[in-house]
């Protein structure tokens, strides 16, 4: 499991390897849907303007190279982030197939 380090910026920008790539990771809050939007590029591959939502897996719909990517609330709520909690209540993770096997078996 990696965690991928997220402030309450508003428009941050940063790089992390994941699984031997390296990803350019950018996070923007969107004002008018009220939602926090990842992009993520590499060499190879890029998504953008995925929803930061709580309890599914971002990627699950995407073809893409990492297995997972959990945002989890660390609070015990089910509330999505708000534009000045993303750092402290939420933990943004990559998970591969065989983590996910260990945490549901």
């Amino acid at each position: 499991m990696i965690q991928i380090p997220l402030t309450n910026d508003p428009a941050q920008s940063f790089s992390i390897d994941l699984n031997d790539v390296l990803y350019d990771v950018g996070v923007t809050y969107n004002t008018r849907a009220a939602v926090w939007m990842l992009d993520l590029v590499s060499d190879v591959e890029e998504i953008h303007g995925v929803a930061l939502v709580s309890g599914v897996n971002l990627l699950q719909q995407h073809p893409f190279a990492l297995d997972s990517l959990f945002l989890i609330n660390l609070s015990d709520s089910t509330a999505d982030p708000a534009t000045d909690n993303l750092s402290d209540e939420f933990a943004l993770v990559s998970l591969t197939d065989e983590e996910i096997a260990e945490v549901i078996s």
